[in-house]
């Protein structure tokens, strides 16, 4: 087994954890780890929301867990 990327995986999940309590912009994260964008919404689907439950309980973290996004925009201003 190959430790070496297993410890790289779970720093960046680490990381990634910090930088979504700190509702920080899916661009930063991308940058910072390499993820894209689906990495980041698969990994808060099977492991963030399950490891902090109570983020997902703050009404102003719900733009931020639906979009990536910290503004309140609607779809339909996403998608340009």
């Amino acid at each position: 087994m190959n430790n070496g990327k297993l410890y790289e995986k779970n720093v960046k999940a680490m990381l990634v954890d910090e930088l979504l309590k700190g509702n920080s912009p899916f661009e930063v994260i991308t940058r910072v780890t390499g993820w894209t964008t689906e990495e980041i919404w698969i990994y808060i689907d099977m492991v963030y929301r399950k490891k902090h439950p109570e983020t997902f309980q703050d009404e102003n973290n719900k733009s931020y867990f639906c979009w990536g996004e910290t503004d309140d925009l609607s779809k339909n201003d996403k998608i340009y």
